[in-house]
């Protein structure tokens, strides 16, 4: 992603801070970080461990592993320290301001599993950070995201202003495979309500190779 677009999605989602929670899960009706931790909770019963949130934005996806059962200890990533100032939820024990592409000076083999729910909806080709976050993951490691799923066959800019991609499934699952994925499990799901679209999120349960 180019440092000027970083840097907008950043203010952007320092601005949003405040009201964010209440914005997505009571306006957008934003369904994805339950049903994940869910399907999560459903893959991997016996998830456990030191597990890295990328895009981990006020915590909702970690305040939903918690109320799933998974007894993980999660690491917050996320560009806007504001956004980051507002989690709340106890299985967090640490929070890092950073991209994800850059890793955040983490650690090779650093993390027993990833989440990444939303992230992939800003930015345009994954390969990079699929390759980076592959390095903090130890051998085997299990990795969550989620996607904006695009039904053409080519990436779309679906909002220019806020930088919302869609992707075409088979070839985000190309990319996993280049970058050293295996995808064990997969699920479409309605992600959220925008301007009265439902727009679908696919799941993905990634596991790095050995």
């Amino acid at each position: 992603m180019a440092a000027h677009d970083l840097q907008a999605i950043k203010e952007l989602y320092d601005d949003l801070a405040a009201r964010y929670d209440h914005h997505l899960l009571v306006e957008c009706v934003y369904n994805t970080p339950k049903i994940a931790a869910e399907f999560l909770a459903e893959q991997l019963p016996g998830a456990h461990g030191l597990w890295l949130d990328i895009g981990a934005g006020t915590g909702l996806v970690g305040h939903e592993l918690k109320r799933a059962g998974l007894p993980l200890s999660l690491v917050a990533l996320d560009i806007s320290r504001a956004m980051l100032s507002q989690i709340s939820s106890p299985n967090y024990v640490a929070c890092c301001e950073g991209s994800a592409d850059e890793e955040a000076g983490f650690d090779a083999n650093a993390f027993d599993g990833a989440v990444a729910i939303g992230v992939f909806d800003h930015i345009s080709d994954p390969t990079r950070t699929l390759s980076a976050i592959r390095n903090t993951l130890r051998p085997a490691a299990f990795w969550l995201l989620s996607f904006c799923q695009s039904p053409h066959t080519e990436v779309e800019l679906v909002d220019e202003q806020v930088h919302i991609y869609r992707h075409p499934a088979p070839w985000f699952r190309h990319c996993c495979k280049q970058a050293g994925f295996a995808v064990r499990s997969e699920r479409l799901v309605d992600g959220y309500e925008s301007y009265g679209e439902t727009v679908q999120h696919r799941l993905l349960l990634l596991q790095r190779d050995t």
